[in-house]
C-alpha cells in the first residue's frame, strides 16, 4: 500500500489492524465467504475512492443485516 494514502495516524492505525486481523483469521466454521468478499469491496471504495469510515462501517452492516450474503 502506497503510505501517502495514509495521512492521518487514525488511518494508520486502523490500516495496521486490518493488517493484523488479515494475517492472524480466526477459526470460524460459520465463514461467511460472500459477505467477506463484499467487505472487501467496501473497504477498497473506502480507500481508493476516500468513503469514509463511518459511512464504510454503516455500508457492512447493512451488508451483514440484509442476510443476501450467505
Amino acid at each position: 500500500m502506497d503510505s501517502s494514502l495514509l495521512t492521518t495516524q487514525r488511518a494508520k492505525d486502523g490500516y495496521a489492524l486490518l493488517e493484523k486481523l488479515v494475517n492472524n483469521p480466526a477459526s470460524d466454521r460459520n465463514n461467511l465467504s460472500a459477505l467477506s468478499a463484499q467487505i472487501g469491496n467496501e473497504i477498497q471504495a473506502m480507500i481508493g475512492k476516500k468513503v469514509s469510515p463511518e459511512d464504510t462501517a454503516k455500508a457492512i452492516q447493512a451488508d451483514y443485516a440484509s442476510g443476501r450474503y450467505k
